[in-house]
């Protein structure tokens, strides 16, 4: 939760023109004090349930992660 609050700042500097949400993503399950930290700061939960419908419906290959992540490497 941490890294999703604290990155807001930067994110948003970097990016003016742009709005973001604030999403938690995990392929387990979020503990009752990061629910309630999520709630306080505005931030979307997603859990291995709803991860793995989304999954289904936007299927994505590993390269395809590394490709965004890593737009500048050749692969």
């Amino acid at each position: 939760m941490k890294e999703v609050v604290g990155g807001e700042a930067f994110y948003r500097r970097r990016h003016p023109d742009t709005v973001f949400r604030k999403v938690g993503v995990t392929n387990q399950f979020f503990n009752a004090q990061t629910h309630e930290q999520a709630a306080l700061n505005q931030v979307d939960l997603v859990e291995q349930p709803r991860l793995l419908e989304l999954l289904r419906q936007f299927p994505v290959t590993m390269l395809e992660v590394e490709r965004m992540l890593y737009p500048d490497r050749r692969a």
